[in-house]
């Protein structure tokens, strides 16, 4: 038997993380000079105070996790005799990947199990219906090494596109020009966001408002979506105002399809601000 694990850049929430029997890493992050340990539970910063301050005006940073807390998270396990499937942040987007394997490598060192890390190319919803899918494996008997091949060979099908209204977190992590902000904020454009094949965070179109991104969303799904054994689309929000309409048009068009929301956490909330909505789904490669 083994361990499934992700972090908590994946979005997970708790009723789905023990619903699959995922166990959720937490990550710190600080806000101001305030530092928080974000957990799947919000057990130290909520949802609504999170959006709260960033809205007014405060700053926050990420911080991965390192390699000795890996160990520690690892060896908890390890402990048992039980190995380790981990889907973990896209390497591309921070260094925690790294800080994994060199855990992975200490833990077969030092005990009898096996750590296998899956760098997910990706961040929230993708991450999270990586996780989901490598529990489904598990459940139906699949070992540790073939669930290992079979993430990576999916993972590039995990499509992610998400629009949003301040362009200013964007600028601040290095992903939009000051230029293309400006331009952006001045014509009230509104950016369709995607992460590529390599993992990283790129603007994939620019659309004139928010309805509009809304069906450029809706047509980049019908194009993309393929039929998949789970069929399941993944919608994420932070305090988007035109997220109702997205849950409206998409359960509506996709109606056979198990649809989830998930709430956008503090970790990723960090880069993308607060007025982001989007969809995640099994579709062709990026």
């Amino acid at each position: 038997m083994y361990k499934i694990l992700t972090d908590v850049a994946s979005d997970i929430s708790y009723n789905l993380a023990l619903e699959y029997d995922i166990d959720v890493l937490q990550m710190n992050l600080t806000i101001d000079q305030d530092e928080y340990c974000h957990t799947v539970d919000y057990q130290n910063l909520s949802f609504e105070e999170f959006y709260n301050r960033i809205s007014n005006g405060s700053t926050c940073k990420t911080s991965q996790i390192n390699p000795g807390l890996y160990y520690e998270y690892f060896k908890e396990h390890a402990e048992k005799g039980l190995d380790i499937l981990y889907i973990c942040l896209s390497a591309a987007l921070s260094n925690s990947y790294n800080s994994a394997m060199l855990a992975k490598e200490m833990i077969e060192n030092d005990f009898d199990s096996k750590v296998l890390v899956v760098d997910s190319i990706s961040a929230g919803p993708a991450e999270a219906l990586l996780a989901i899918l490598a529990s489904n494996n598990r459940n139906k008997g699949t070992d540790i090494d073939k669930n290992y091949e079979l993430m990576n060979s999916i993972k590039n099908n995990i499509n992610l596109y998400f629009t949003l209204n301040d362009l200013s977190f964007l600028v601040n992590g290095g992903r939009l020009s000051k230029s293309q902000a400006f331009i952006g904020s001045t014509l009230k454009l509104k950016p369709i966001i995607s992460v590529d094949s390599e993992g990283k965070v790129v603007k994939s179109a620019t659309i004139r408002s928010s309805k509009g991104a809304i069906k450029k969303l809706l047509a980049l799904m019908e194009e993309r979506i393929i039929n998949h054994q789970i069929n399941t689309i993944i919608l994420i929000n932070t305090r988007s105002d035109v997220y109702s309409l997205l849950k409206e048009k998409v359960k509506e068009k996709f109606s056979n399809f198990n649809i989830i929301e998930l709430n956008v956490g503090p970790f990723v909330g960090c880069h993308i601000g607060d007025s982001a909505c989007g969809v995640c789904f099994i579709g062709k490669n990026r």
